[in-house]
């Protein structure tokens, strides 16, 4: 019987633990990035369908920038001048190409855009 029940511990703590390790996919990847003019540094991310990721602006201008994504659903970030922000977004499923931009008045159509390339694992 002591063996039987020492076994069946180990197995449990044995499941537990592998259990608690979840192949990582609750990690979360950070990309930082940087406000210039009025572009985003850098201008293209590559990610993996389904990651999570932190996207971690910094603005080195002298006027308020923006973050955001209509077609990945996260609302405006604002980044004021010599600040740094954070926002943690988790990729879409669906492979394809997902606009961010500034939307600070006329940031937008001075080219301050830039796409996340989502591809399948």
């Amino acid at each position: 019987m002591k063996k039987f029940t020492y076994l069946l511990g180990t197995t449990m703590i044995i499941a537990a633990v592998v259990a608690g390790c979840g192949g990582g996919s609750s990690s979360v990847r950070e990309v930082k990035m940087i406000t210039r003019g009025m572009t985003y540094e850098p201008a293209v991310i590559q990610a993996k369908a389904g990651e999570k990721i932190k996207f971690t602006v910094e603005n080195v201008d002298k006027e308020d920038h923006e973050f955001e994504s209509e077609e990945l659903k996260f609302d405006e970030l604002e980044i004021p001048p010599g600040k740094t922000r954070a926002v943690e977004v988790t990729m879409p499923d669906k492979a394809g190409e997902y606009e961010f931009f500034c939307d600070a008045p006329g940031h937008k159509e001075k080219g301050m855009v830039g796409k996340i390339v989502v591809s399948q694992q």
